[in-house]
Order: C-alpha cells, then sequence, then structure tokens
C-alpha cells in the first residue's frame, strides 16, 4: 500500500507496524534486513564506533566502558558497539580468569605433593613446560581479542548494527 501525502511517506519503513486508523501497514523484513528499520549511523558515529572496539584492545574493560558512558544517551548507534565490545571484554576476562584459576589450582596441588614427598618427582622440565603452555593459551586468547574486536570495528565502521539489535 502507498502512502501519497508526505507526512506519512517512508513511516512504514521507520516502524514495522504502523496502524493508521483501520488501515494497519506491515512491512516484512527480509533475510538480510533488520526486523525494526534501524536508523543509518553517520559516518562520525561509525568512526567512534569502530574506535570503541579498537579501544578494547588496548584498554580492555576501560575503552568501551568510557564509549558507553559518554554516549550512552546522544548517540544509540555507538552505545549499541560499546556495549557489544564490553560485553566481548568481559566473557573474555572470564575466560582468562579461568584459565588462570586452572593453572595456580593445579600448581597448588603440584607444589602440595613435591613438599609432601620432599622433592623427589621434581623436574624443572615440569614447570618450564606449563609456562610455555599457559603462555601459549594466554597468546591464543590475545590474537581471538584483537581478531574479533578488528572484526567488529570493520562491521562498526561500515555500518552494521550488533547483532543483538538485528532479527
Amino acid at each position: 500500500m502507498r502512502i501519497s501525502t508526505n507526512r506519512f511517506q517512508n513511516v512504514a519503513t521507520r516502524n514495522p507496524l504502523v496502524r493508521f486508523g483501520a488501515i494497519t501497514i506491515m512491512s516484512v523484513p527480509t533475510k538480510n534486513e533488520p526486523a525494526v528499520a534501524l536508523e543509518v549511523a553517520e559516518s562520525p558515529d561509525r568512526s567512534w564506533a569502530a574506535a570503541v572496539h579498537i579501544s578494547s584492545i588496548f584498554w580492555p574493560l576501560i575503552g568501551p566502558l568510557v564509549g558507553w558512558a559518554l554516549f550512552a544517551k546522544s548517540k544509540p548507534y555507538v552505545a549499541a558497539h560499546a556495549k557489544q565490545a564490553l560485553l566481548e571484554t568481559i566473557v573474555l576476562n572470564v575466560c582468562l580468569f579461568l584459565v588462570g584459576l586452572a593453572s595456580l589450582t593445579y600448581t597448588v596441588f603440584r607444589i602440595v605433593h613435591f613438599v609432601q614427598t620432599n622433592w623427589k618427582d621434581f623436574t624443572w622440565q615440569e614447570f618450564v613446560v606449563r609456562f610455555i603452555v599457559g603462555f601459549i593459551v594466554l597468546s591464543i586468547l590475545q590474537i581471538v581479542n584483537i581478531v574479533i574486536s578488528l572484526n567488529q570495528a570493520r562491521k562498526a565502521y561500515k555500518g552494521d548494527w550488533p547483532k543483538r539489535y538485528r532479527a
């Protein structure tokens, strides 16, 4: 249905369900379109959103949190990306905490075992290998953080909204 007056022009593209008296206009989203037509972000907003994602590489919690605090009410596009970057950073930090906790627990149990056996089974190679494995695991998690943040920054700069705002 097409409405010819300027007042109601493009209303169906902004809201998926619009009522005009007894007439209901419904815009049905396609597979690649959002369920609710989201506003297209302007270039400065896209740059700020990309900057928030990149800041999460160097300042994991502070960067996205500051971005969200600055733009929470004024720029919804930047705020949405800041929330996404903050959530990803929290998930990464939880993973780092769990890896560190597992490593610390294992180390404490091994040291207690060595003390109880008067250091008979102790070898430096075991601790060196554990250190190298831990360093590799932490490096992999950091590389995953960098790749995800750069990919999200690319999407933010392109103008894509975070997935939780899409259909």
